[in-house]
């Protein structure tokens, strides 16, 4: 028992220092890159190192790990509920203290909706031993985010500014809500695997980081942030996946490493890769078609002498 609290402890702990460095990774790239760097495998890290070592039974680790990406799938209607919401909240010309009410219990509120049947779902799963089953629906809700990222960031202006004035008190808030949800994640996969999956991958984060931008910046900046952090949960998805098979093969630590490095390196990087190229190509689109080449306009101001010359 005392062996178990010391590892949802220490679990939480480190998803508490990770957790604070997402808004910064926002700050620091603007929306749409800082959106997709800023869902790289973060508190599912700790949280699968925690389950593994809380109890190193292959079938209940693996039920956690593949009932996460289904509630990272619950991460993203969040996510877009941010996206779209709050444009809708602001015309209300509420206080805005208010708006904040309405943002973070109509998000809230969607995501118990949403996270409620999964969570019944993947458990009746479990109990009916059908893995397969189990697996394939981690699979297709990976499958499903990766479509709906691409296609919501298929046209992504470059961000016109960096995010700044985070107040202060969001950064511990952020980490406290992380350290909370992971440590009980972890104490959870002992009885329940499936609502350990679900608990780990609560949105802390995302929650607090919406918050955050949106309190400083309004909903220009946030949102554009929204639909790169839906794309970039295929990176923590694929992670989820590879940890299921990497962990007994190699135990938790090389496993965590390889798992990691193979999640940034298949999905992070190659996402804002893609990030970069669709403001690239979005910039181009809005640039007028009908410039005239700086051959033309020198001639064109060049003195009268000189065009008697040519």
């Amino acid at each position: 028992m005392t062996a178990l609290w010391e590892e949802a402890f220490g679990s939480g702990v480190w998803a508490a220092l990770i957790a604070m460095l997402v808004c910064a990774l926002i700050e620091r790239f603007g929306g749409a890159v800082g959106g997709v760097l800023a869902t790289v495998p973060g508190t599912i890290t700790p949280a699968s190192i925690g389950m593994w070592l809380a109890r190193k039974d292959v079938v209940s680790f693996r039920s956690s790990m593949a009932s996460a990406p289904v509630g990272l799938l619950v991460n993203a209607g969040f996510l877009t509920f941010w996206r779209y919401l709050p444009y809708w909240v602001e015309r209300l010309h509420l206080r805005r203290s208010v708006q904040l009410l309405l943002l973070v219990g109509g998000s809230l509120t969607l995501w118990a909706l949403l996270a409620i049947p999964v969570m019944v779902l993947v458990s009746w799963l479990r109990h009916r031993e059908q893995m397969l089953i189990l697996y394939a629906l981690g699979t297709g809700s990976a499958l499903l985010v990766l479509v709906v990222g691409v296609a919501g960031t298929w046209h992504t202006p470059k961000s016109t500014s960096r995010a700044s004035g985070i107040p202060w008190w969001m950064h511990p808030v952020r980490a406290l809500l992380a350290f909370f949800v992971v440590t009980a994640a972890v104490w959870l996969s002992h009885q329940w695997p499936a609502l350990a999956g679900i608990l780990a991958v609560w949105p802390a984060v995302f929650l607090t980081t919406m918050v955050a931008l949106w309190w400083s910046h309004g909903g220009d900046f946030q949102t554009s942030a929204a639909f790169p952090m839906i794309l970039g949960l295929w990176a923590p998805m694929l992670f989820c996946g590879l940890v299921c098979f990497l962990y007994p093969r190699f135990d938790v630590s090389i496993g965590c490493i390889l798992s990691w490095l193979l999640a940034v390196a298949l999905g992070t990087i190659p996402l804002a890769g893609y990030i970069r190229w669709r403001q690239a190509a979005v910039t181009l689109e809005h640039f007028p078609v009908n410039l005239r080449t700086a051959e033309d306009l020198f001639v064109e101001n060049a003195p009268e002498s000189s065009q008697s010359l040519a």
